[in-house]
């Protein structure tokens, strides 16, 4: 069956050619699905000051990783998701695609929140976060 593009996450593939295994912060709108064993982010984005183009359509995270930080249900449905995550590549009949991993922090800071109110707290989350990470 041929695939269009961004279902191999091409864009994925290249910033992790530029960040390696770099943790990120990204930001994703929760597509919630019932007894399902994956929690869906659409619309996945790298999180920044400036606005920043779509890096792929979506992203599949593991429900029993996420729900250690956040237990997502149908309310938060089409809510915005940010997360700490590193890029990762697979295979996928042959074919390189690119995915991006949940990251376990060893402080009390939660990898994974959603949207608050402002830009300012949402940056200020990232910041801390980010800062808390080893050189």
């Amino acid at each position: 069956m041929q695939r269009n593009k961004n279902f191999y996450r091409y864009e994925l593939l290249k910033l992790a050619e530029l960040y390696g295994d770099k943790p990120l912060v990204f930001s994703g709108i929760y597509k919630h699905a019932d007894d399902s064993n994956w929690v869906t982010l659409s619309t996945i984005k790298l999180f920044a000051s400036a606005p920043t183009k779509m890096l792929c359509s979506h992203i599949n995270l593991e429900r029993a990783e996420v729900d250690l930080y956040l237990k997502l249900s149908a309310k938060e449905n089409q809510r915005k998701i940010y997360f700490l995550g590193i890029i990762k590549s697979y295979q996928h009949y042959g074919t390189a695609r690119g995915g991006i991993s949940l990251i376990r922090l060893e402080n009390d800071l939660v990898p994974i929140w959603i949207s608050k109110t402002s830009v300012e707290e949402n940056q200020e989350i990232a910041k801390r976060i980010e800062s808390s990470l080893p050189a």
